[in-house]
């Protein structure tokens, strides 16, 4: 059925789209973290890096905007940081102050085993506010959390919360999920809404090739006002 996820045999190009679609729908939470519980173990394989580059991307925007004499002390979130993909691309850039948040338990265990995060949260984001508090990081980032049945576009607004001033957001997605999803559609007309209030400000709307195989990606980054 499209909406199992496979676990059967090797990792192959076959079984890591049928993966991606099963783990797309119009899903509760409870319904979301039994995905990734049958799929955790087996993640970093059907998403390895010649396959899903957008972690990278995420990291790479990152890193453009925080020169390496800053790189280990200024504190990053990663939220739906899944199995800590983007982590491990930062902390070959030097990054050193890096925090998790995602709601998998089963995913942050992985995620964990690597060693690249500092504090971990699990937590739903968009729908409250966390534990983290207001102002906490230099930098908040994301790859692959706007998903369908995923993070609602009000997950924007928390991490402009716990960012700091002068800050920045930087958020990788599926270009096609922007039409393709219903409330995604929302998702550039609320953040302009947060640039209308004068909240934070659009840096950059940049297109990637290969974001998750052949399918273009964005990477969005805006700054804290």
């Amino acid at each position: 059925m499209a909406n199992k996820i496979d676990n059967s045999g090797a990792a192959s190009e076959e079984r890591s789209k049928h993966n991606s679609a099963a783990a797309c729908g119009p899903w509760d939470v409870s319904k979301c973290m039994e995905i990734y519980e049958k799929w955790s173990h087996q993640y970093d394989e059907d998403f390895s890096e010649e396959r899903y580059r957008a972690p990278f991307y995420a990291a790479e925007a990152v890193a453009k905007l925080l020169p390496s004499d800053r790189r280990n002390h200024v504190r990053i979130l990663d939220v739906a940081a899944g199995t800590g993909k983007i982590g491990k691309h930062l902390a070959d850039m030097g990054f050193t102050e890096i925090d998790a948040l995602d709601a998998s338990s089963d995913m942050l265990k992985v995620l964990s085993s690597k060693g690249h995060y500092k504090n971990i949260y699990q937590d739903t984001v968009g729908d409250h506010e966390t534990v983290i508090a207001e102002n906490t990081y230099d930098l908040t980032t994301m790859s692959g959390g706007f998903v369908e049945g995923h993070l609602p576009i009000t997950a924007l607004d928390e991490m402009l919360r716990v960012t700091k001033k002068g800050g920045y957001v930087v958020i990788c997605m599926r270009e096609e999920f922007l039409q393709s999803v219903p409330d995604y559609r929302r998702l550039e007309p609320h953040a302009e809404s947060l640039e209308a209030e004068g909240r934070w400000k659009l840096i950059s709307r940049e297109q990637r090739s290969n974001h998750f195989f052949d399918q273009s990606g964005l990477v969005f980054t805006w700054q804290k006002l």
